[in-house]
């Protein structure tokens, strides 16, 4: 009868080795995330935008719209004058504009009141301008939703992600580039209502704090 071996598995270092490596990447990756870590899947390019600041908006960018005959063709036929103007780049499709909806149309509810003009911004490739507005619908959302069908307008203020928020001063330079807030994958967890903030800093003539926040986004717009 054979004796068993005393000898070590050669493979139970490397085995070792192995998971130790897999843990501490593991634990890296839960420590950059933070307690308030967005899901994951996003984009990487959604969390580096690529600035817009002092951008100018073109009033000749197409855009499919609702009403008789189409409604407007263009960007700058829609928003005419005023103070202040807030773009909303969005997605029927994209569950951060879902999860995101009901911030979405409070934001519009305090733009009426401060006679602020805010339009949304439809970027997906293949959704339709029946989806958004039956998104606008659904959410009881107080302000017109075009298509932004070759995307001029997104890649014109270097849009990344959606929903994505554009605030333009009077002559029409992007001042604040960023998400409605901190968090929108969950509005409780909201510290920072960084779009609003924004607003109310230009209507008041003071300097807008933190113009292009580095939050997480959702889907990015290709």
């Amino acid at each position: 009868m054979s004796r068993p071996s005393n000898r070590k598995c050669p493979a139970a270092p490397i085995l070792f080795a192995f998971l130790f490596v897999s843990a501490a990447v593991l634990n890296a990756q839960q420590a950059a995330r933070s307690g308030d870590a967005a899901p994951s899947g996003l984009d990487p390019a959604a969390r580096q935008p690529a600035s817009s600041i002092g951008l100018k908006f073109s009033g000749g960018w197409k855009i499919e719209a609702e009403g008789e005959d189409g409604g407007p063709k263009t960007l700058g036929a829609l928003l005419g004058k005023g103070k202040a103007v807030v773009l909303i780049f969005l997605s029927a499709r994209d569950p951060a504009t879902l999860a995101c909806a009901e911030r979405i149309a409070r934001l519009g509810e305090d733009c009426l009141k401060k006679s602020v003009t805010i339009v949304g911004v439809g970027v997906g490739r293949n959704e339709t301008i029946q989806e958004l507005k039956a998104i606008d619908e659904q959410y009881d959302w107080n302000f017109p939703v075009v298509r932004d069908a070759d995307q001029a307008i997104a890649r014109g203020l270097k849009a990344r992600h959606t929903p994505q928020v554009m605030l333009l001063d009077s002559a029409g330079r992007v001042r604040y580039s960023g998400p409605i807030d901190d968090c929108w994958f969950d509005g409780r967890r909201v510290k920072d209502n960084s779009a609003r903030n924004a607003l109310d800093a230009l209507l008041a003539g003071k300097k807008i704090s933190n113009p292009e926040p580095n939050y997480y986004g959702g889907e990015s717009i290709r």
